[in-house]
């Protein structure tokens, strides 16, 4: 669970962010609840928080990076929606990756990978 009003406050502008990211990207309602898993007040609920916030880092995570590697907003934020033959995306959008925390995590990598030379 969210220890104060503080983390409250910071976990509630993240996800508000993370929210915002993934309506740039022109997510339905659908994708949104598969990509953040439950919803937060689930999530708190039931104490899965950190499967969520985890989830909710990632996605500004790759935004960033989206934001690092590109300049104007059409590719920003359609970059989730093309096609990429890249591995580990083989031909699948990146969007399409992210319905659990591993497929999330997985497009984070692989985006930090070839626009800002990290490791797997």
């Amino acid at each position: 669970m969210i220890d104060s009003d503080k983390s409250d406050a910071m976990w509630r502008r993240d996800l508000t962010f993370a929210l915002s990211i993934l309506d740039h990207w022109g997510c339905s309602v659908e994708e949104v609840d598969a990509i953040i898993g439950r919803s937060p007040l689930e999530a708190e609920t039931s104490g899965e928080v950190e499967d969520c916030s985890a989830r909710v880092y990632d996605i500004i995570g790759i935004d960033d990076t989206l934001r690092l590697a590109f300049n104007n907003p059409e590719n920003i934020h359609g970059f989730v929606r093309q096609p990429n033959s890249n591995a580990p995306f083989n031909g699948r959008k990146a969007i399409d990756m992210m319905d659990s925390a591993e497929g999330i995590k997985t497009v984070r990598r692989a985006l930090d990978g070839h626009f800002r030379g990290s490791a797997w």
